[in-house]
């Protein structure tokens, strides 16, 4: 059916479905897994067969809700296809400037987080489920946080406590500080 689709964005996958994020169209497109890969048309995931403002979208993902991250770093959330009441607590340091993409955790959905990597300011920002923030990591070097600039993608290793950040000019492994406010 790709035919059918506007401006493909993002794709995720969750509990065997796989859904394609289509902002030319505004609707998320929820595949179901068939016995020769996933050949049936798809089902708008949202509510009523609603069509959203996607053109801001920049990233989704999937833990039992599906969220979407925006180009001015904004977040919505949508359970069962209806979207739920949803704030992020503006972080220290300024606004997010450039957000690249947002962790959500495992598929089990049992993270407790959202991690949000906004590389206009260097950064990364963890919130609770709530939008409540919790802290920052930012470099203390110069050298790092223009790494942190070039950041296009964030996966987060929460058993081992590890970022794992993928940048223009390479891919960067960290350690996840313990502290309150950290600097990484």
């Amino acid at each position: 059916n790709r035919e059918q689709w506007v401006d493909p964005r993002v794709i995720e996958g969750y509990n065997g479905n796989f859904y394609l994020l289509d902002a030319g169209s505004g609707k998320i497109l929820r595949y179901l897994p068939t016995a020769d890969g996933y050949s049936n048309p798809p089902d708008n995931y949202l509510e009523g067969d609603a069509a959203l403002d996607l053109s801001r979208a920049v990233d989704m993902a999937i833990d039992g809700n599906i969220w979407i991250l925006y180009s001015d770093g904004t977040v919505q959330t949508f359970f069962q296809g209806r979207q739920q009441p949803f704030v992020l607590e503006s972080p220290p340091n300024g606004p997010i400037t450039n957000p690249q993409t947002l962790f959500t955790g495992s598929a089990a959905g049992d993270a407790q987080t959202l991690f949000i990597a906004d590389s206009g300011g260097s950064r990364i920002l963890e919130y609770d489920k709530s939008g409540k923030y919790l802290r920052q990591f930012r470099p203390a070097d110069q050298a790092d946080q223009e790494k942190l600039r070039r950041m296009t993608d964030l996966q987060v290793d929460e058993l081992n406590r590890t970022f794992y950040i993928l940048a223009s000019d390479g891919l960067y492994r960290t350690d996840i500080p313990e502290q309150a406010e950290s600097q990484e």
